[in-house]
């Protein structure tokens, strides 16, 4: 019975890669993942930048089970071979499950959204081609902006004009605060601290949180002094 599970006890099959002649593979008609132009540009950039890091995975008749998009790409590079997985002994319907399963459950992972945007920053820093990331413009710009607040909230240990090591978020005896906020209250106040960043021309976006927060105890102090008599 297909798709009936197995004893425990059983392996994982460990597929051999081999080189297959690019004419001799055909798309699987029922394949319901979709291919957009801006997709295929994409991994024919990622091909040339890193190569092959994952073969088509095809029946041995050559039909793909997975790996359409590579496939578009080869074709569009006009590779005359390329590397796949033959996945023999399967049945239609364990091959048909998998063509669905392959791209599902990819989208089961979720983003840390902090460090991913930091990691982007970092790339941006090192002067990496930022359009391999296959990230759209405005979520990009978004990313930068993000990664650059929490970037600096990471820093750790440096000295300070005097010499003296002044303790950095992350070091010993601090400790680490996370925010839950919209996009827009998050976009709002990375904009805010940029600006008091620049205007005290302060070495980190955590000293402009530094900045706001000691000047809104000060002001609270001159507040509740006045109200005495």
């Amino acid at each position: 019975m297909a798709g009936a599970k197995k004893q425990a006890a059983e392996k994982p099959v460990l597929r051999e890669m081999v080189m297959v002649p690019l004419k001799e593979l055909r798309a699987n008609p029922k394949n319901p993942k979709t291919h957009p132009e801006e997709q295929v540009d994409a991994l024919v950039a990622a091909i040339k930048e890193w190569g092959w890091t994952q073969p088509i995975l095809c029946t041995a008749d050559r039909e793909v089970v997975a790996g359409h998009g590579r496939l578009m790409a080869a074709e569009r590079m006009n590779l005359e071979v390329v590397p796949a997985i033959i996945c023999d002994g399967w049945t239609p319907e364990q091959i048909q499950a998998y063509v669905i399963a392959d791209n599902k459950l990819t989208e089961l992972g979720e983003w840390d959204d902090g460090l991913l945007a930091i990691s982007v920053k970092e790339l941006q820093d090192a002067d990496f081609d930022m359009s391999l990331l296959a990230i759209e413009p405005d979520e990009l710009q978004d990313m930068l902006a993000t990664g650059g607040f929490l970037g600096d909230l990471a820093e750790g240990d440096e000295e300070d004009g005097d010499g003296r090591l002044r303790k950095g978020p992350g070091a010993a005896g601090t400790v680490t605060l996370t925010f839950h906020l919209s996009p827009h209250d998050r976009d709002t106040i990375v904009a805010h601290l940029s600006k008091v960043r620049d205007k005290y021309e302060l070495a980190t976006t955590a000293a402009a949180l530094m900045r706001l927060a000691t000047k809104g105890e000060a002001e609270n102090g001159k507040e509740t002094s006045g109200s005495g008599s």
